[in-house]
């Protein structure tokens, strides 16, 4: 699987002060390990990272979405958008420069291109509630 895929560390684990470990924020001894007070934290940082996999997250929301925008009902075929790029985003409802959450799949629904587009990182989609219903 390319590395480029993944989700960087920095986003799941952002330091809070520079002397401080990314994932338990204890206080770091050693300056030579800049992220981490420990190997323990560096192989859970990385474990948790291998969830993160861009690429498989846009495949689940493809397929819960049926390949389908959200807004306009545009239909992109499956066995064709495999070989071509699909002219289908996967859109963050309230985006992440709002605090809308990166992976969460509640906070992700699939737009055709245009509607995409149209939408831009500026406006939240209507609501959540909109597209999963008051049980969201």
């Amino acid at each position: 699987m390319a590395r480029n895929n993944f989700v960087k560390i920095g986003t799941l684990f952002p330091k809070k002060a520079p002397n401080l470990c990314a994932v338990c924020n204890q206080p770091i001894e050693d300056n030579r390990k800049k992220r981490y007070c420990s190997e323990h934290c560096k192989e859970v940082a990385y474990a948790t990272q291998k969830f993160y996999d861009w690429k498989k997250i846009k495949e689940k929301i493809r397929d819960r979405d049926d390949w389908t925008c959200q807004r306009c009902g545009k239909y992109s075929d499956k066995e064709k958008s495999e070989i071509y790029p699909p002219n289908l985003h996967v859109d963050h409802i309230k985006p992440v420069s709002k605090g809308g959450n990166k992976f969460d799949p509640e906070n992700l629904q699939l737009l055709c291109k245009q509607c995409n587009l149209s939408k831009g990182a500026k406006e939240q989609s209507k609501s959540i509630e909109d597209f999963y219903g008051e049980a969201y």
